[in-house]
């Protein structure tokens, strides 16, 4: 009677696939996690003999990207420039969501605004607003 080797050949053809999904999914997860939080791949996910060949390898992000270039961040100033022209007294924060860039990335343009006297501000660290022009004219007379 062939039925039980059959059977056992169908289950043990069930758990290789299950075992082939199984590490696909862990391999996924891992890349998912790691692309979120931008680390470098960690040594276990590295190992090729974890996942099955038909896998794809897993790629790692950089940590730093290196310099932008000037071009880059000209533009990114003029585009900054517009923005607070049309968004006056906007915190960075909100500046950095509305433009859909990181905060991070708005802070070489803005100085480079402050230097070219393109924008001034208001207020004190996070509470920091930006407006178009130079610098605010005070509304106190001097006293000779």
């Amino acid at each position: 009677m062939k039925q039980p080797t059959l059977d056992r050949e169908i289950r043990s053809r069930i758990d290789a696939f299950a075992s082939d999904l199984s590490q696909l999914i862990r391999a996924s997860a891992v890349q998912a996690l790691l692309g979120a939080l931008g680390a470098e791949q960690a040594a276990p996910v590295a190992r090729a003999s974890a996942a099955p060949a038909s896998a794809a390898p897993v790629k790692a992000r950089r940590g730093k990207r290196g310099k932008r270039s000037s071009e880059d961040v000209q533009k990114t100033s003029a585009d900054l420039l517009t923005y607070i022209t049309s968004h006056p007294g906007e915190r960075l924060e909100q500046i950095a969501v509305g433009m859909g860039l990181p905060s991070k990335a708005l802070k070489l343009p803005i100085q480079k605004l402050f230097e070219a006297k393109s924008i001034r501000s208001e207020g004190q660290r996070r509470g920091m607003k930006y407006f178009a022009g130079g610098k605010k004219a005070r509304g106190r007379a001097r006293k000779a």
